[in-house]
């Protein structure tokens, strides 16, 4: 929103590219980070192997990606390109 009140130059144009750019980077960065620690979660603590814990992994199926999406959110980036990525 910072650039709807200045004239179309190539100096905004290239601010608007590199905001867009730092904001899916982040964004992308976050969401594999929260996917490679629930997936090393996953396998070193093989709740798939024990019945008793299939409550706890659903809600941690949820929880996972939803913690992505705040973070990202919380960091003003985006939180749907988080949980993209985090599902992947």
């Amino acid at each position: 929103l910072e650039f709807q009140s200045t004239d179309l130059t190539v100096k905004t144009v290239f601010l608007a590219v590199l905001n867009f750019g730092k904001s899916f980077l982040g964004s992308f960065a976050i969401g594999v980070l929260v996917a490679l620690v629930s997936a090393l979660l996953y396998r070193l603590a093989r709740m798939h192997e024990q019945h008793e814990f299939q409550t706890l992994e659903v809600t941690l199926l949820f929880l996972f990606p939803y913690s992505a999406y705040l973070i990202a959110d919380g960091l003003g980036m985006s939180g749907i390109v988080s949980i993209l990525f985090c599902g992947i």
